[in-house]
């Protein structure tokens, strides 16, 4: 019993050691027109730290938060100003932690941390150590674009077009500006490629497609031998790396123009098997896709546009999900939130084997046109590009 009590107490130190239990406060205020009734402070991971009614524009809060971080990432804080009084779950139910939305930003915790927010132009200003000067930078960058997309959309919103066409407008508007705005994050991290700050907000630039593979890996080597010894940014490199093996696998595709798709058979929305063998339209397009691809989601209206104006002279979609297996019911949900019941609807989630897997998906959205023969005619048509392209088959 001794030993066995004397091997419980080595456990709990052994884990204690590896936590870094560390106290923080700051101190905040909110200026200009808009105005907030909640702070909520949440750590790197989303979990809620510490919450409290902001009283004549100030708040302040304090509590304790653990320095580890998974992967070895930077202890950081985030701070989200909203008028949603609720818990955990229900203030996060909107995604509001995200590195482009208003009211939330990232601060480093410093010995002492004051926070300003301009309700005029939505910007938060850290002060408090070289590490929140640095990452105000970067904020304002995300303010920019959120701020210079919300006026185009505002523009577009204003025309005569289909609001199908409007939303096709607003994605490539903001793709546009949002290449400019990763241009200004590439010269600041060149500027501090000594900092962890920099480090941290390299992800953007890591998973938008609009910066190519090689581009990323060249600049990512940019980062100073001291960052470089890190283990943030050793696991960066991994998902460098990936990015490349990707982006060479998609100029290599197993399956392309030319070829016969490879016969499948899923089981679709009602939960009825689907076989490739019933296939007979003449053009039929097979798309892959998962409920939490944002770029997937978008082109669903250019999908419902096309299937629309060429179904009755033999055109046709399939949509296959990679989703994982506990998210099937979420799948169901999205199909009918996002109008694509006019569809084949088909779930290859779970299987790591399978249809995917086969034609070596390492990217989506994916797409394949296939003949009535099964030739694959033309792949990844995407927005106007693929209504273009029947236009001058049917």
């Amino acid at each position: 019993m001794k030993k066995f009590a004397l091997f419980i107490i080595i456990l709990l130190y052994s884990a204690l050691s590896f936590a870094e239990i560390k106290s923080f406060h700051l101190k905040g205020k909110i200026e200009g027109s808009e105005d907030f009734k909640y702070a909520y402070v949440f750590d790197s991971e989303s979990k809620l730290l510490t919450k409290q009614t902001i009283n004549n524009r100030t708040f302040e809060l304090s509590g304790r938060y653990d320095m580890h971080r998974r992967f070895g990432g930077p202890a950081i804080l985030e701070l989200l100003l909203t008028n949603v009084d609720g818990t955990q779950e229900q203030v996060l139910s909107n995604r509001p932690l995200s590195r482009r939305r208003y009211n939330h930003c990232v601060i480093f915790v410093e010995d002492s941390v004051q926070v300003v927010y301009n309700g005029n132009t939505r910007v938060f200003t850290i002060q408090g150590g070289v590490k929140n000067d640095i990452q105000n930078k970067f904020h304002a960058l995300d303010i920019l674009f959120l701020k210079q997309r919300d006026s185009s959309n505002a523009i577009i919103d204003l025309g005569t077009i289909s609001e199908n066409e409007k939303i096709n407008q607003k994605n490539r508007e903001a793709s546009a500006i949002f290449k400019n705005i990763l241009s200004k994050m590439e010269s600041l991290i060149l500027k501090y490629p000594d900092s962890e700050v920099s480090l941290l907000n390299f992800y953007p630039i890591l998973f938008d497609q609009q910066f190519s593979a090689e581009k990323t890996a060249e600049l990512f080597e940019r980062y100073s031998v001291n960052i470089k010894k890190s283990d943030y940014w050793i696991y960066i490199q991994k998902i460098v790396k990936d990015k490349q093996l990707t982006a060479e696998k998609l100029a290599k595709p197993k399956y392309s123009v030319g070829m016969i798709f490879p016969p499948f058979s899923l089981k679709d929305s009602r939960d009825n098997n689907f076989s490739s063998q019933t296939i007979s339209n003449k053009f039929t397009l097979i798309d892959f896709w998962a409920t939490w691809c944002v770029p997937c989601r978008k082109e669903t209206p250019n999908l419902i546009k096309a299937y629309g104006v060429f179904k009755e002279k033999g055109f046709n979609v399939i949509t296959i999900s990679i989703d994982e297996l506990k998210d099937k019911v979420k799948w169901a949900e999205v199909l009918n939130e996002d109008k694509m019941n006019d569809f084949i609807n088909l779930f290859n989630g779970g299987d790591l084997y399978g249809l995917a897997s086969t034609l070596q998906v390492v990217a989506i959205p994916t797409n394949y046109l296939v003949d009535d023969t099964g030739k694959i005619v033309a792949m990844n048509l995407r927005g106007e590009d693929l209504v273009k392209y029947l236009s001058t088959k049917l």
